[in-house]
């Protein structure tokens, strides 16, 4: 896996393979994402998978990530992009079944909206996702990413999850 970005960090292809490969245009290049060299995570094994991540605004709060899973050697996106208004997004094996899900922390806002002053000094949780893009549960809320276990490179496990608030 190759990511080939723009030197702006704004458009972002990712190359799967040896030249010239499989290449996938990523749709979180379009959401103002800021791409490096650090925005792709990969985990192989029986069901590998990369995540693609880049913070979104100027404080880094909030983060875009892009989905790649392999399967018999073949590559696909599950096409939904992953949001993370608070800022992390990471790929580990949460369930323990031999294949990576995705970690989103996020602000438990049910009344306001994403971004605004009230919902930014909401306590947050995890909610984690299979590879299907399937909600597998959510971790009991924190005042801050920072007390989530293993922070800042998540590693929840099974007994983390609950039912997500609704």
């Amino acid at each position: 896996m190759v990511l080939l970005t723009d030197t702006a960090g704004g458009s972002a292809r990712l190359r799967v393979g040896p030249e010239p490969g499989t290449v996938f245009e990523l749709s979180i290049a379009q959401l103002g994402v800021r791409l490096d060299q650090n925005s792709l995570r990969c985990i192989d094994g029986p069901a590998p998978a990369c995540l693609v991540r880049g913070d979104v605004g100027d404080d880094g709060t909030a983060a875009y990530g892009e989905l790649l899973v392999g399967s018999g050697g073949v590559w696909r996106d599950p096409g939904k992009p992953f949001y993370a208004d608070a800022g992390t997004l990471s790929l580990y094996d949460v369930t323990a079944d031999a294949s990576p899900d995705v970690i989103v922390v996020r602000h438990d806002c049910p009344d306001s909206a994403s971004g605004t002053p009230k919902c930014t000094t909401a306590p947050v949780l995890g909610e984690v996702y299979d590879l299907s893009g399937r909600s597998v549960g959510c971790t009991r809320r924190v005042t801050s990413p920072s007390d989530l276990r293993g922070w800042p490179d998540i590693r929840l496990t099974r007994a983390d999850l609950r039912s997500c608030p609704s």
